[in-house]
């Protein structure tokens, strides 16, 4: 059994609690550093599945490589109340720079300053046409009014490019006095309104990408993808438009790790034992897996399933290991699809027959796991309801 050498990498959790490294990250991450380091670069991202681990490795990476004065940290899914990106970017540099280049003044200034005009023009289109009406009716003939309304719309939409283009030249005077390289990372993307994320990648490339700052993006390639197909139609090649705005993608591969973490993990929860579901996993380890990651289920989730699975004491065949596990994935997989069978066994005091209700996703795990075939139930079409049945059933013995 091939054991996971412990790692002194940390992260913080969504919860604010210290993890420890679960995958031995440490070559991971020491590669990933080597490409952020290419200097004709400025713009990253970081993709896989859901549960890959992308925060808890983004975390470790920059816990391991980057001081405070040379990361910003931004989870824009916790942002997205904001009503576009800017306003995020904006308060993130803010908060930065008046707390590490407090010698800057005079050019801060300068930057906030245009960051208000930008903000109160933008306020001004929001609202439009109305205001300038207001401003206007009674005072001229309508014709007048209407014409001189126009003509101020025209002028304060012919102020915009002029604004961000002196936003974005203030801001890279700031930075240009930097010491280090200034890494933004921006997390959970692919989790934000969708009109949020695309503005994201928008805003960077015209606004924010001056001297001395790289950004790291970190998401689901295939959620961030599914969005541009829904925000422009499935005719626009998304990867295309994708690499309008990220340089260099590191997509996170962390199967070998997995492999051995769930092998070390399995062995420290079931090390003290002995029952015929520590003999059913230990065999089925690759499939197990196979189905955490087809239902992107997490490491964390995955530790909770073992830690329950290690608690039923049963000493029988293969089958009811393969039942009891089964149940428990469902409940990660699917949740809506386990609460209704819940909801069904105890409104109907459900027992066992052709009639139980037949669930796709049930099916599809209890089929993945190796069952020796004469411990097969032999109605095998039925027997996701009969996992589910005998977990219900032992379920409600341990808690009478």
């Amino acid at each position: 059994m091939s054991i996971v050498q412990n790692s002194e990498l940390m992260f913080e959790n969504g919860n604010g609690e210290e993890c420890k490294d679960l995958i031995n990250s440490n070559i991971i991450i020491q590669d990933f550093n080597l490409f952020v380091q290419n200097p004709n670069y400025s713009v990253f991202a970081i993709t896989g599945d859901w549960g890959t681990g992308k925060t808890s490795f983004i975390k470790m990476w920059k816990n391991k490589f980057l001081s405070e004065n040379e990361c910003i940290y931004i989870n824009a899914f916790k942002m997205d109340y904001e009503s576009d990106s800017f306003m995020m970017l904006i308060k993130e540099f803010k908060c930065y720079i008046e707390k590490h280049m407090k010698d800057e003044n005079s050019a801060i200034t300068t930057w906030l300053n245009k960051a208000r005009e930008i903000f109160n023009l933008k306020n001004i289109l929001k609202l439009g046409f109305n205001i300038i009406v207001d401003k206007t009716v009674g005072k001229e003939p309508t014709k007048d009014f209407l014409n001189n309304a126009y003509d101020s719309c025209f002028d304060e939409l012919s102020k915009e490019k002029t604004l961000y283009d002196e936003l974005k030249s203030s801001l890279g005077i700031i930075t240009e006095k930097l010491k280090s390289t200034l890494y933004i990372i921006i997390d959970e993307l692919d989790r934000c309104r969708p009109d949020f994320a695309l503005e994201t990648f928008e805003k960077i490339k015209h606004l924010f990408n001056v001297k001395n700052v790289k950004y790291i993006l970190v998401y689901n390639d295939k959620v961030m993808k599914s969005i541009i197909h829904q925000k422009y139609g499935i005719e626009i090649d998304a990867k295309r438009y994708l690499d309008k705005f990220i340089q260099k993608s590191y997509i996170l591969n962390n199967t070998s790790s997995y492999n051995s973490w769930f092998l070390t993990e399995f062995y420290n929860i079931f090390s003290n034992i002995d029952s015929s579901m520590y003999n059913f996993l230990q065999q089925n380890s690759n499939n197990f897996l196979s189905i955490s990651k087809i239902f992107n289920i997490s490491l964390r989730d995955i530790q909770q399933i073992l830690r329950k699975l290690a608690l039923v004491n049963i000493f029988e065949d293969g089958s009811k290991c393969a039942s009891f596990a089964t149940v428990e994935i469902l409940k990660y997989a699917n949740e809506n699809e386990y609460n209704e069978l819940v909801k069904y066994y105890y409104e109907n005091n459900m027992s066992f027959s052709s009639n139980a209700p037949q669930r796709h996703t049930l099916n599809k795990i209890y089929r993945s796991f190796k069952v020796p075939h004469e411990e097969k139930p032999t109605a095998y079409d039925q027997a996701p309801a009969k996992a589910f049945y005998l977990v219900m059933q032992y379920y409600d013995k341990q808690l009478k």
